[in-house]
C-alpha cells in the first residue's frame, strides 16, 4: 500500500509536506502542492479520495445499508445522511439488502475488505455481533436505525410507541368502528412497537392485523380485503398505503376506507390520506452527526437515541360556500409559480374551487396593469412588490375586515412584511405571496480548498474569503475567470444579466447602495454623482469579466452557476431552487451581498377589484397560507411569508440559505416612497437607470456623462411617476 513515505520519496519533498497536503493545511506553496498531487497521480492514488487512508487504514467512506429504496422513507433517509456526510468530505457507499439476511452477511464482508470509517443499517439481522466480528472497526462506529437489534451498542430511531399512541387517539376520536393494521413483519422494533400499542388501544374494536415482507407486500394487500371492509385503515409507510389504494381499486366492492399512514415527507401522503409525519432526512443527519462525534471522540448524545415524531398534517377542511366556482389568478413565471401549480389540485379537492392560472412576462403584465383596463378578469393577482405603492391602490380591494382569518394573519406580520409586502399609507391592501432578497451564492468546495486559497495569496497577497464589499467581489471575480487568469480552476467568476435593463439597474444599484447612496433626495429623484460614478465604474469592471447573459431573466444564470460554470452569484432567493437540486447543490454556501445591502424583492397577492367571486378568491388567500401548503410551496421550490417554513429541516437542508435570508427579516432596500410619504413608480425609475447602462456597454462614454444622462431623465419625467 502507497505510504505517506512512497509519495514523499516521489515528489522530492518532506513527509511534512505531504502531511500538510492530505490534512489540507494552507501553509503550503502552489508549486509544492502540485509536486505531491502529481506524484501521488503517477503512484495511481487520488488524494482527494485516499488521503484518509493513507493517514488512518480507512477510507474516509461510510456505508449506509438499507433494505430497499423502494420505501419512500428510505430515499428519504439516504439523502439526509448523504448531504450531512458530504459537508463533512465523507463519501457513501450504499448497500440493498432487500431484508434478506444472507443478502446483509454477504454486505458486511464487501465493507469489511473496504476499510469504512463507519455504518449506517437498517439490519434485517437478528445480532448485532455478526457486524462486530465482520467489521474491524470500533463497535460504536456501528450505528442501527430504527430497528433495535439484540447486543447493539449505538442505535437511532423514532419513535413508534408515541406514533401508535397517537393514531389510536385520533381513530377513538373520529368515531371509527373497525380498523385494519396494514404493516411490516413483527420482528422489526419498530413495526412491533407501533402495531403492539394500536391493537392495545383499540383492543375494543374489531381490529385485523396483516404483516407483510417487502416483497409479499402487493399480494398480501390483495388478501387484506378478501371478504372483509374497514372503517379506516392504517399503515407502517406510504408505500404500504399505495398498495392497498391499488389493491381496494382492483379487488374490493366496498367503499374505500380513510387511510391513514406514517409519512417521511412534509409533502403529506395525498388528499385521500391522513399523514403522521417522520422527518427522515432530520433522521438521517441526526444519526451521520451521531456517527462522525464518535469517530471523532466527540460524545455528546446517549448510546441509544429516539427522535420525537412531527405528529399529524393538518386535516381540516374547509369547505367553500360554492363548490362550482372557477377563479383566476394573475402572476409572473417563478418556481413558486410552478411549486402552487403542481399543489393547486389539493385545493380544488379540499374546496371544489378550480384555479386558472394566467401566467404573463414582466412587462406583459406591467403593460396590462398599467393600461386602466376595465374588462380584467382576474380575481387574483400576484404582483411584484415593488410595483404595489404605485398600482395597488387601483388594483385590490383592501383585505382589512374581510374575513376574520385573514385579520388574523394581517396582524400577525412581522412590521417589515408589512411596510414592503401589504400596506399602501397604512392601509392593508394584500398579503406576502413570495417575498425575497438578493443573495450571493458561492462555491465553497473553491473558496476552501488549500491549493486555491494559495494561489490566490500568492497573486493578491491576501487571504481569500466571502467578499464584503464590490470591490473585494472584483478581484475574486478575476481571479477565477479564466480569460484573465489561466491557472483558475472554473471559467467564470460571476455572471451579469445583460439583457434586461430593470434587472441592470438593480446589479448597479446594489453597487450604488453599498457605497451609502440614495435615489430619494428629499422630494425628488437623483443619484449621488459621486457615488454613483464609483458604483458604475465598478459595475463595468465586474461586466468585462463576467459570463454575459443577453436573456431577460434570471433562469439562465442560475442554471449555468448550477451546471458550475461560475464561482458565485447574486441573485434573488425565490429564484434559486435550481441551485439545490444540482450536483454542486451541496458545495454552495450563501451570505449577503457584499455591503450588506441587499435589494428586495418578490411579490405580494390580493383580491382583484373586478372580482366578483369574494368569497372563493378569500378561501384562496386562506389556504395558501397555511402552515403545510406554506412548506410544500417550499419543498417544490418556491418561497413563502411563513418564515418558520425553516424550521422543516428537510427544507433547511434543500434549501439553506432561506435561513439565511429570513435571519436578516428582510432589511434590504428597495426604494418607493418620498420623505413626504408621496410614492413614485419604481419600475419606470429602474427602466430608465438600466436603459442609460445597456447604452453605456454599447457606446464608449464617460461615466460621468451617463451618471449625468441619468439624472437628467428622472428629472425630466418626474411627472409621470410621482403620484401623492
Amino acid at each position: 500500500m502507497t505510504t505517506i513515505k512512497d509519495i514523499a520519496r516521489k515528489a522530492g519533498v518532506s513527509h511534512g509536506t505531504v502531511s500538510n497536503v492530505l490534512n489540507k493545511r494552507g501553509n503550503v506553496s502552489v508549486k509544492k502542492i502540485k509536486m505531491v498531487e502529481e506524484a501521488a497521480r503517477a503512484l495511481g492514488y487520488n488524494l482527494n479520495r485516499k488521503a484518509h487512508t493513507l493517514r488512518s487504514g480507512t477510507n474516509h467512506a461510510v456505508s449506509l445499508i438499507l433494505p430497499s429504496l423502494e420505501q419512500t422513507e428510505y430515499v428519504q433517509f439516504y439523502e439526509g445522511v448523504k448531504k450531512a456526510l458530504r459537508e463533512q468530505g465523507y463519501s457513501v457507499h450504499l448497500y440493498i439488502t432487500y431484508d434478506l439476511p444472507h443478502y446483509e452477511e454477504k454486505i458486511l464482508e464487501e465493507i469489511a475488505a473496504e476499510r469504512a470509517t463507519g455504518v449506517l443499517a437498517v439490519s434485517c439481522l437478528d445480532d448485532a455481533r455478526t457486524y462486530y466480528e465482520k467489521l474491524h472497526i470500533p463497535e460504536d462506529h456501528v450505528v442501527f436505525i430504527n430497528r433495535q437489534v439484540r447486543n447493539s451498542r449505538a442505535s437511532v430511531s423514532f419513535d413508534f410507541t408515541e406514533a401508535g399512541r397517537d393514531i389510536a387517539a385520533y381513530i377513538l376520536d373520529q368515531g371509527f368502528e373497525s380498523v385494519g393494521l396494514f404493516t411490516g413483519e413483527e420482528k422489526h422494533s419498530n413495526e412491533r412497537s407501533f402495531t403492539d400499542v394500536l391493537a392495545r388501544d383499540l383492543s375494543f374494536l374489531p381490529t385485523r392485523i396483516e404483516r407483510t415482507t417487502l416483497q409479499q407486500a402487493h399480494s398480501a394487500a390483495f388478501s387484506f380485503f378478501k371478504d372483509q371492509s374497514f372503517d379506516v385503515l392504517v399503515t407502517s409507510s406510504p408505500n404500504f398505503a399505495d398498495h392497498l389504494r391499488k389493491a381496494h381499486t382492483f379487488g374490493s366492492l366496498h367503499p374505500m376506507p380513510a387511510l391513514i399512514t406514517l409519512d417521511p415527507s412534509t409533502r403529506g401522503a395525498g388528499a385521500d390520506t391522513v399523514s403522521y409525519l417522520q422527518n427522515y432526512q432530520l433522521l438521517g443527519k441526526k444519526t451521520a452527526g451521531w456517527l462522525l462525534d464518535h469517530v471523532h471522540d466527540v460524545k455528546t448524545m446517549e448510546p441509544h437515541v429516539i427522535l420525537s415524531n412531527k405528529g399529524f398534517v393538518d386535516t381540516e377542511v374547509t369547505a367553500s360556500k360554492n363548490d362550482s366556482d372557477t377563479i383566476k389568478l394573475l402572476t409572473l413565471p417563478s418556481p413558486t409559480t410552478d411549486a402552487l401549480q403542481k399543489i393547486l389540485p389539493h385545493f380544488q379537492k379540499q374546496t371544489g374551487i378550480h384555479v386558472e392560472v394566467d401566467i404573463q412576462s414582466f412587462d406583459q403584465m406591467y403593460e396590462e396593469l398599467m393600461s386602466k383596463s376595465q374588462e380584467r378578469d382576474h380575481d387574483l393577482i400576484r404582483l411584484d412588490m415593488a410595483w404595489l405603492p404605485w398600482l395597488g391602490e387601483e388594483l385590490f380591494t383592501p383585505l382589512q375586515g374581510l374575513d376574520g382569518e385573514i385579520d388574523d394573519r394581517l396582524a400577525s406580520l412581522p412590521k417589515y412584511l408589512k411596510r414592503n409586502y401589504s400596506e399602501v399609507n397604512g392601509q392593508a391592501l394584500v398579503l406576502p405571496f413570495d417575498p425575497s432578497l438578493q443573495m450571493l451564492f458561492y462555491r465553497k468546495d473553491l473558496f476552501e480548498d488549500p491549493k486555491i486559497k494559495r494561489m490566490f495569496y500568492e497573486t493578491y497577497k491576501k487571504q481569500l474569503t466571502i467578499p464584503e464589499d464590490f470591490e473585494s467581489m472584483n478581484e475574486i471575480v478575476h481571479f477565477f475567470s479564466r480569460a484573465a487568469y489561466s491557472d483558475s480552476p472554473i471559467e467564470y467568476g460571476t455572471g451579469m444579466i445583460l439583457g434586461k435593463p430593470s434587472i441592470m439597474a438593480l446589479d448597479f444599484l446594489a453597487r450604488y447602495y453599498e457605497r451609502g447612496g440614495r435615489l430619494v433626495q428629499e422630494n425628488h429623484l437623483m443619484l449621488d454623482p459621486a457615488k454613483a460614478e464609483a458604483a458604475l465604474e465598478n459595475y463595468l469592471e465586474t461586466v468585462k469579466m463576467a459570463k454575459p447573459f443577453l436573456n431577460q431573466w434570471w433562469t439562465e444564470e442560475v442554471s449555468s452557476f448550477a451546471r458550475g460554470e461560475m464561482a458565485m452569484i447574486i441573485g434573488f432567493i425565490n429564484h434559486a431552487s435550481k441551485i439545490s437540486l444540482s450536483e454542486v447543490g451541496p458545495l454552495v454556501g450563501s451570505a449577503l451581498p457584499p455591503g450588506g445591502s441587499p435589494i428586495l424583492g418578490g411579490g405580494v397577492i390580493g383580491l382583484s377589484k373586478q372580482s366578483r367571486k369574494t368569497d372563493a378568491a378569500l378561501t384562496f388567500l386562506k389556504w395558501i397560507h397555511e402552515d403545510s401548503v406554506a412548506e410544500q410551496i417550499t419543498m417544490l421550490g418556491g418561497t413563502t411569508a411563513k418564515l418558520e417554513v425553516c424550521d422543516n429541516q428537510t427544507i433547511h437542508s434543500l434549501y439553506p440559505w432561506l435561513s439565511n435570508s429570513y435571519d436578516t427579516k428582510f432589511k434590504g432596500i428597495r426604494e418607493k416612497q418620498f420623505k413626504d410619504g408621496s410614492y413614485f413608480n419604481t419600475k419606470a425609475v429602474e427602466e430608465i437607470i438600466g436603459t442609460s447602462l445597456q447604452r453605456s456597454l454599447s457606446q464608449k462614454h464617460a461615466v460621468s456623462d451617463i451618471i449625468a444622462e441619468i439624472n437628467a431623465k428622472l428629472e425630466n419625467y418626474a411627472d409621470t411617476f410621482v403620484r401623492s
